[in-house]
């Protein structure tokens, strides 16, 4: 009887550090991987094993400054564990360009 309970919780760490290792990266994304606490690669979409003993995911820390309907600059931080490849437009003011015709507005 002994025995059963040693398989039992045994199984149960295979379990857990199997599905602490499968990683699967959506479409668009990429996630770093460290060994160690030092780069080891970055995973790109598709489903990926790492060993959870050694291999971590680096957290990445995001900081947005975005401005509310008052006009209050509001400051978002967020941590995620992965990348988005996607585009991102950005509304930028128009500026004075100099050339050597004269000035002239973008």
């Amino acid at each position: 009887m002994p025995i059963l309970y040693v398989v039992i919780v045994f199984a149960i760490l295979v379990v857990s550090i199997i599905s602490r290792g499968l990683i699967v990266v959506r479409q668009a994304q990429v996630v770093i991987v460290e060994r160690l606490g030092k780069y080891y690669k970055t995973l790109d979409s598709g489903i990926h094993i790492i060993i959870p003993i050694f291999d971590k995911t680096r957290p990445i820390h995001w900081r947005y400054n975005k401005a509310d309907f008052r006009g209050n600059v509001v400051v978002i931080q967020k941590t995620e564990d992965r990348i988005d490849l996607r585009e991102t437009v950005y509304d930028f003011p128009r500026q004075n360009v100099i050339t050597k015709i004269g000035r002239a507005h973008v």
